[in-house]
């Protein structure tokens, strides 16, 4: 009900859309600095999630939450199994009924949409099957649960030692459990060694998590009460010395757990090492929380206040940083202020931090005590339950779709990694580079598109500061425009005659006189034009072409604002998604670069589209050359792909920028070099090709 009620794409739900158009224009997803930090297994849900919203017309918020609640579901129905060969049918029930109306899942799952219900599914599954039977395909079945778990989420490795406690497993039972629980991430991982090695390295296992909640977490909310900043300035410091820390100390319970065989409380080990873990980690984040709930199967009383306790922790993070996670567009029903709010957060944060370790330290201490713990005994199920638990051929099937799912993944990640090669390095000269970032004359801040008149002046749409600047060929500095007309500049564009033009992002188009006057063209706002970003003009046909990016579509006009023909639109099958970039071929061919796509379409003037093509990054500008190569700068880093007139890949520019920041907007000078602007400077250089054959072919 709430998926489907208040569910909007925020926070991860929007993590998991540039997940899925990350792989789905054939980009390494591991290129993308912290947005995937984990083994490949994982890597096609959101995908999968994306192809079923466009199929079934629905949001993705709302499929992408059909993944969590279908594991809670599976969860339930688990935990209600183990109670069931324990307790009556009665209670049993209520065990399942907690657990699907935990707040904690709810709030997870339901609200928040976060995958990681998943991982803890494949976890559980993998102890139900321990617990239930020590056959040895029964042992491989639960030792493959585990390895999906930690290939989707690499929490449950925490699990796999208590698993090879000596008394439970042989010694070769023992080495299949663990190489069976390794095959999922490494299977998977093995392709991207040998293609992205630093990249999936990096990523992978550099991740350091968030300071939302643990110890570091209260730290964060008590400095923002006292300075109102939000980041904590020596976090980082403290979440690396706290994992440290942690480390250490899992591998004295691990030690302990090894010597004490005779403990045989798995699950108890189990909630003991991830307590350890929101005890001594200094930033866990919302969804770890929903890591232990299940095992605490056995444990009512502590399960509930758990619940209680972390249901208002959660809670009380969301309205303080994601209200829109339990209100979608609906206003928070809540008048207090925002610092009442944190308040309350740190409140929470420290009741969790302090149940968690009380609960901790009373698992370990009843455990030295008693010499074995109270709440688990290696269940003795009813026949029937034994039966169905441990069936030869219902583990046989398990196996067989477990198996078949890792092959799949590895399968689809082949190919999908020989798509993600990068196009080779053009050899390009820097000529010169000028300005910085700042408001003073010469400098630039998002400069976000050029024009170069025939004489060979350079103009450049600063965006940051609502102004126009002249360069001449060299990159000195010549003149500036600006005035209440202007209020955000998007594009620029000359005609044959050198005349200039202004694309304004409230709708107009301005002609920019020689002494500096703005003459209003084209009004766009009777038009509807919402936010346009790209200007282009085809003398030949007497046209301009108008990317109306806000609308998605493209304006074709008159001389006289007149609208020839209107490509796209908002619910047309040929919507652009952020249109930000359109220029015109030799030919009259129109190109136009989607940022929301990541997609380049060439456009007959008729509106046919001839190619298509997707870019491997963030499109940000298009510039089109004399000999119709296409020229795309990235919105994510300094860079610029080059296409052939057919959307052959020839190369791309990467080298040649240094440490320079993401690149904005691109233009042609009169010689055929290109001028780029970055983040802060402009910078014309010249690109060489050794050949003109392509190295990709467009896809038509």
């Amino acid at each position: 009900m709430p998926a489907y009620f208040v569910g909007i794409e925020v926070a991860d739900l929007y993590s998991y859309r540039r997940m899925a158009m990350t792989v789905m224009r054939n980009q390494d997803i591991y290129d993308v600095r912290v947005l995937f930090p984990y083994t490949p297994l994982s890597l096609y849900l959101p995908v999968l999630g994306l192809y079923l919203s466009v199929a079934l017309h629905q949001p993705l918020h709302l499929v992408m939450k059909v993944f969590p609640i279908a594991a809670d579901m599976g969860t339930a129905w688990l935990m209600f199994l183990l109670a069931r060969a324990r307790w009556n049918r009665f209670r049993a029930t209520a065990v399942g009924l907690g657990y699907a109306l935990n707040p904690v899942s709810i709030l997870i799952s339901g609200f928040h949409g976060n995958i990681m219900p998943v991982s803890v599914f494949f976890a559980f599954w993998a102890y139900y099957l321990f617990a239930r039977a020590a056959r040895t395909k029964t042992v491989i079945l639960s030792a493959l649960a585990l390895g999906i778990g930690i290939g989707l989420r690499s929490w449950p490795v925490l699990l796999l030692p208590f698993f090879l406690r000596p008394g439970f497993l042989t010694w070769r039972q023992r080495i299949l459990y663990t190489a069976l629980a390794a095959f999922p991430s490494v299977a998977t991982m093995l392709p991207y060694l040998l293609v992205h090695s630093e990249s999936i390295l990096r990523e992978a296992f550099g991740y350091v998590s968030t300071p939302d909640f643990g110890w570091v977490g209260i730290w964060r909310g008590i400095w923002f009460l006292q300075t109102g900043q939000n980041v904590l300035p020596w976090a980082a410091k403290w979440l690396s010395k706290s994992r440290f820390l942690f480390l250490s100390t899992y591998a004295v319970l691990v030690v302990a757990a090894l010597q004490w065989s005779h403990i045989s409380d798995t699950a108890g080990w189990i909630v003991a090492a991830l307590l350890l873990d929101y005890t001594l980690v200094g930033g866990v984040a919302a969804q770890y929380f929903g890591w232990v709930v299940p095992f605490l199967v056995f444990r009512p009383r502590f399960n509930a206040a758990f619940a209680l306790v972390a249901g208002g922790c959660l809670i009380t993070f969301y309205l303080t940083w994601f209200p829109e996670i339990l209100f979608g567009r609906y206003p928070s029903p809540f008048t207090c202020s925002h610092e009442t709010i944190v308040q309350w957060n740190v409140a929470f944060l420290a009741a969790t931090w302090a149940l968690g370790a009380l609960g901790l330290l009373s698992f370990l201490v009843s455990g030295v005590r008693r010499a074995r713990l109270s709440g688990e005994e290696p269940p003795k199920p009813e026949p029937s339950m034994a039966t169905a638990a441990s069936s030869s051929r219902l583990v046989s099937v398990g196996i067989v779709v477990l198996v078949g799912l890792i092959l799949l993944a590895v399968g689809v990640e082949i190919p999908y990694l020989q798509r993600t090669k990068a196009a080779p390095e053009l050899p390009a000269t820097v000529a010169w580079i000028v300005g910085s970032r700042g408001s003073q004359q010469g400098q630039v801040d998002e400069p976000i598109g050029f024009a170069v008149t025939p004489a060979g002046d350079i103009y450049e749409a600063d965006l940051g500061n609502a102004r126009v600047q002249r360069f001449a060929a060299d990159g000195t500095f010549l003149a500036e425009w600006k005035g209440t007309q202007l209020q955000q500049p998007t594009d620029v564009a000359v005609d044959s005659q050198g005349r200039v033009y202004v694309l304004d992002n409230a709708g107009a188009i301005y002609q920019l006189g020689p002494n500096g006057t703005l003459t209003l063209v084209l009004d766009l706002a009777p038009l509807g034009s919402y936010a346009p970003r790209g200007l282009t003009f085809d003398d030949a046909r007497d046209r301009i072409y108008v990317m109306d990016t806000g609308k998605g579509r493209v304006l074709v006009l008159d001389r006289k604002g007149n609208v020839l023909a209107k490509w796209g639109g908002e619910g047309i099958p040929s919507e652009f998604v952020l249109g930000w970039g359109i220029g015109v071929d030799p030919q009259g061919d129109v190109i136009v670069a989607e940022r929301g796509n990541s997609r380049v379409q060439k456009f007959s003037p008729d509106g046919v589209v001839l190619a298509h093509w997707m870019v491997k990054g963030d499109v940000c500008d298009l510039a089109v050359g004399p000999d119709g190569r296409v020229y795309i700068t990235s919105g994510d880093r300094a860079k610029v792909w080059v296409y052939g007139s057919d959307g052959n890949a020839l190369g791309e520019v990467a080298r040649a920028f240094g440490n320079q920041p993401p690149t904005r907007g691109i233009g042609i000078a009169d010689a055929g070099d290109l001028i780029v602007g970055t983040e802060d400077s402009i910078i014309r250089l010249t690109i060489s090709f050794p050949s003109e054959a392509g190295t990709g072919t467009a896809s038509r």
